[in-house]
């Protein structure tokens, strides 16, 4: 087999069918599929190579002689033939072959030249042209072969035998003769072929004999094959039929052949998709069993496939893994699959699957050389910022640093630094944590393995070798303490593992009577969770859910062990699962507050999520609001935060007598703690007296109706509306506006108050000059003598991002939106601002907008501003958005060019190219039809006046136009003409508290 015939395939199929028709080309081998098989030869076998290389480059000029006498040759039978045509002695075909031949001599010639300055390009050339005339031979040789003979009496007769008939295999009229003659190939096609062309000759007799069957014995009819009378009309019938023959033949090149004929004939019928060329390229791939020869047709199916824009995830994930296997650990030979992977992400087929693949190979290539690995380092390092790392992508890449340690503990530091991440993004499984103990322990660092056993247990990701690992460890320093306490911890985990069987046996009987309801899988669920097996449980919560049988105790069970090993994330995705499908009970968000206020640092601000989200949805009851004070208080929480929540729960009517003693304890430790600081001890004073004697009005209100008796009234009646102040002495807003006693304490002395436009102007100049303290105090002082307004308010938080201080930006903002003067420009800023920041930032912006959209205070600049933050972060709402801008009329001509540069710029996630083209289409038509509208707005006139027709705007929130009648009712001055945002006042400032 030359290097053409392996670069074209199936060469036996194409010379078999240049006997039907003449062809200038019979099939086509690229030069780049010709050169990977040069390669590969000289990659195998070099010094081989290298003696053909030269015996080559000293024949070219030979050849070029032998390449010119042909051309002369065939030149001249051309002449010939010509002339026997003229005079009608010569056909079409007889005449078009001898020039076709020319040119195939003209080639050759060429490629000799050519050989001797690039031997690879020459010898395409020659092989090629060698090729195309045995295609023409072959068809000319068809009417040639076997030509009619008269039969002699011998071969004419038949045999005495009724059964059978004997035929001498030179009849030509015999169909079996003419088939057996059709289907040998003129070449060997393979090892096989050769052999058996060395033969003897004399084995063969001249005229072979062989019987034709004209019955069966006892009548009886040959089976039909049911496959091949069976009719496939759709892909998924095929793919079902590929996959059987695939698995059937076993990794078994031969017995692949009829799922290649079912490949193919998928093919020629269109219905060929991503999964069918997956199904045959893993097939291909698995019987080649990392052996380059044997992948030449997957490396044709996998380019077939990229030509048909037929390649997804998969496909690469298949082709790089076989790739990566032939090299067997070789750097020099994972070229192919470094060119396949980077192919992969430039065209944005790369996911987690395929870096782990490369990784792996990587890692492997370097043979637990660290010098080796900063290929593997740079391509684990793009993983994370593309947030592709997973589980396995942090095991394979630890497990390589520890393999280069090579048990020297100070070679430790990058894994035990890679591994800490993994911990922290619950990225860390069974595995890791035992490749990791493994390391330690071959190291010597005991204190450090101790730590990591002690934490798998917690987190429930132990098993037997885990285990074995450490009691090997503590053999070889003789803690004989420790390992009985290990064997007992690990007779523990044996015995759950016992327990668990058994579970695993009822439910299993559970399973054969039918489907089990709910409470089985609650109780099987509930084992694994208590063998703390928490992956397990997650895959049979999944299974129940695709069964229907999941109820709120499920969600409650899987919940608190996501909780009990740490894994924070996973506990919220199924809090978002139970409130989506509507389950979720009050009882639910009690269960993810206080689960999530015992988790270390970030477990807050969670909890924080989750409260206001229970407020917002209106679910909270007495209950939620002391347990969130609860946990404020024990985690010493700002005292500002603190009442805000107090004041919330009474201004709801959903403080109960519990809710009051738990503020009054909380109040009466801080003054216990704050004796030194008599101000602060007078403050809390008065407002321990305040709800002391707003508990008392509660109690009587409750006794009140309780009796059914009317309410008396009398001035202590307003204490509980009363405002209540917090340690710092500001006022707190419970519903009634302060009074003019409270105002004056927030107040300073006339003598060093400055007008509102005087502030906003050394505002401005202090921060010009950097001189922040200034700036802080003057902003203070301009929030108590009511100075502030919302150009101030601007001023401020836009300094403050430019400092990244965006925790106190958000707080500011919380506090303009209570005073009701945070205007649509302050939204921009703080959407603007928001996004800029990394983790939670984006998510913090989203909730701006949507408080904005919420409030109807969003302008076509905000849906604009929003999008092109979308479009940068490659977020997949960006149609939606701009359909919403649309929906609500607040779409202008930036909104539609925006939209269109996005999709044209291919930052838009659609399904198809033609998904994409149709937006755009339609985007651009809905963009003219506005224009026009706008052209048309402006050209009208009134009746009887001659001022134009203003397009109209977006409606005015409810809020503000309560307050323009209000004004115009009262003769006050006209509401200001930018928008107000005069709600969601408390969101906005528990979102600040996120960052605290």
């Amino acid at each position: 087999m030359t290097y053409y015939d392996a670069a074209l395939g199936d060469a036996n199929n194409i010379l078999k069918s240049s006997e039907d028709k003449l062809l200038f080309h019979n099939g086509k081998a690229t030069y780049k599929q010709f050169s990977a098989a040069y390669s590969l030869d000289k990659s195998r076998a070099p010094n081989e190579f290298a003696g053909k290389w030269c015996t080559r480059k000293i024949g070219a000029p030979f050849g070029a002689v032998w390449s010119i006498a042909r051309l002369v040759c065939h030149t001249a039978q051309f002449v010939f033939r010509a002339i026997g045509a003229i005079f009608g002695k010569c056909s079409r075909t007889d005449l078009i072959k001898p020039l076709f031949k020319c040119v195939r001599d003209v080639e050759a010639l060429t490629g000799c030249v050519v050989m001797i300055f690039k031997d690879s390009w020459g010898l395409y050339l020659i092989l090629e042209s060698e090729f195309q005339k045995k295609c023409y031979d072959n068809f000319s040789g068809k009417h040639k072969k076997n030509p009619p003979q008269k039969t002699t009496g011998d071969n004419s007769k038949l045999v005495s035998n009724p059964d059978t008939t004997k035929v001498d295999a030179t009849e030509t009229t015999s169909p079996t003769t003419k088939q057996s003659d059709s289907q040998t190939p003129k070449t060997p096609a393979n090892d096989l072929d050769a052999l058996l062309q060395r033969l003897p000759t004399s084995q063969t007799p001249k005229n072979p004999t062989f019987t034709i069957p004209t019955k069966y014995p006892f009548d009886i009819e040959p089976k039909k094959n049911k496959e091949s009378t069976e009719k496939l009309t759709t892909t998924k019938q095929f793919n079902a039929k590929i996959k059987a023959q695939c698995e059937a033949a076993e990794g078994n090149l031969l017995k692949l052949l009829a799922a290649k004929k079912t490949f193919d004939e998928a093919c020629n019928k269109g219905l060929a998709k991503s999964q069918t060329y997956n199904i045959w390229l893993e097939a291909q791939c698995d019987a080649a069993q990392g052996d380059l020869l044997k992948l030449f047709d997957a490396r044709r199916t996998f380019e077939d496939a990229c030509e048909k824009k037929l390649a997804n995830n998969r496909t690469y994930h298949i082709w790089i893994k076989a790739q990566c296997d032939t090299a067997q650990g070789d750097p020099s030979k994972l070229f192919e699959a470094k060119g396949t992977f980077e192919k992969a992400c430039e065209k944005g087929l790369a996911d987690s699957r395929t870096y782990d693949i490369w990784i792996e190979a990587q890692c492997d290539a370097a043979k637990g050389d660290s010098l080796n690995l900063f290929g593997a380092k740079r391509t684990f390092k793009e993983s994370c910022e593309k947030g592709f790392a997973g589980y396995v992508t942090y095991k394979i890449w630890i497990k390589a640093l520890c393999d280069a340690a090579k048990g020297n503990s100070l070679k430790l530091f990058d894994a035990k630094t890679t591994f800490k991440e993994a911990c922290e993004k619950r990225l860390a499984n069974y595995e890791t944590y035992t490749i990791m103990l493994k390391a330690l322990c071959d190291a010597n660092n005991m204190p450090e393995a101790k730590l990591v056993f002690k934490e798998a247990c917690k987190k429930g990701l132990t098993y037997a070798t885990t285990y074995d690992v450490y009691l090997e460890a503590l053999g070889k320093v003789k803690r004989t303490d420790e390992i009985a306490q290990v064997q007992q911890a690990k007779k523990k985990h044996l015995e759950q593992m016992k327990i668990l069987g058994k579970a695993n046996e009822t439910f299993q009987r559970a399973c054969g009577v039918g489907t089990p309801d709910s409470r089985a899988y609650n109780t099987w669920i509930q084992a694994q969770c208590n063998a703390k097996e928490v992956w397990e449980a997650e895959r049979t919560f999944k299974e129940a859910c695709e069964k229907g049988v999941v109820n709120l105790e499920t969600y409650h069970i899987l919940i608190k062990a996501q909780f009990d090993t740490d894994d924070m994330s996973e506990a919220g995705e199924l809090f978002n699962q139970a409130c989506k499908e509507g389950i979720a009970t009050v009882e639910t968000y009690h269960l993810m507050i206080k689960e999530q206020s015992s988790v270390e640092k970030i477990g807050l601000t969670s909890a924080r999520l989750t409260f206001n989200k229970a407020c917002e949805d209106g679910i909270a009851t007495a209950d939620t609001y002391n347990i969130w004070l609860k946990i404020l208080d024990n985690a010493k929480e700002s005292g500002r935060e603190f009442m805000e929540i107090f004041n919330t729960a009474c201004k709801n009517g959903l403080a109960n007598e519990e809710t009051y003693d738990i503020v009054i304890d909380s109040l009466s430790n801080a003054k216990t703690n704050l004796k030194v600081d008599e101000q602060a001890t007078d403050e809390i004073e008065k407002a321990i007296n305040s709800i002391k004697e707003a508990k008392r009005n509660f109690l009587e209100a409750q006794k009140a109706l309780s009796e059914k008796k009317p309410k008396p009234k009398s001035d202590a009646d307003g204490a509980t509306d009363k405002p209540v102040k917090n340690l710092k002495g500001s006022q707190v807003n419970t519903g009634t506006p302060a009074t003019a006693a409270d105002s004056t304490l927030t107040s300073s002395s006339e003598d060093t108050q400055m007008t509102t436009s005087e502030c906003n102007r050394e505002l401005k100049a202090q921060i010009k000059a950097n001189k922040m303290k200034k700036a802080i105090k003057t902003f203070d002082e301009a929030c108590k003598n009511g100075l502030a307004d919302k150009e101030t308010y601007h001023i401020w938080i836009k300094a403050l991002f430019d400092k990244d201080d965006c925790s106190e930006a958000i707080k500011i903002f919380g506090q303009a939106c209570q005073k009701e003067i945070a205007t649509v420009k302050i939204y921009h800023l703080m959407i603007n601002g928001q996004s800029r920041l990394k983790g939670i930032g984006f998510n913090l912006a989203e909730s701006t907008f949507s408080l904005a959209c919420a409030e109807k205070i969003a302008t076509a600049e905000t849906y604009n501003i929003w999008l092109k933050i979308l479009i940068d972060a490659k977020d997949d709402s960006v149609s939606k958005i701009f359909n919403d801008a649309c929906k609500e009329g607040l779409a202008d001509e930036q909104t539609y060019d925006i939209y269109i540069k996005a999709l044209n710029a291919g930052k838009v996630n659609l399904k198809d190219p033609a998904t994409t083209k149709k937006a755009i289409k339609d985007a651009k038509e809905a963009k003219r039809k506005f224009l026009e509208t706008q052209k048309a707005s402006s050209k009208k006139v009134l009746p009887e006046k001659s001022e134009p027709i203003t397009p109209a705007a977006p409606q005015p929130p409810p809020s503000e136009k309560k307050l323009a009648k209000k004004e115009t009712e009262t003769g006050l001055k006209e509401p200001d003409k930018e928008k107000v945002f005069t709600g969601a006042g408390s969101i906005a400032v528990s979102a600040a508290d996120q960052l605290d």
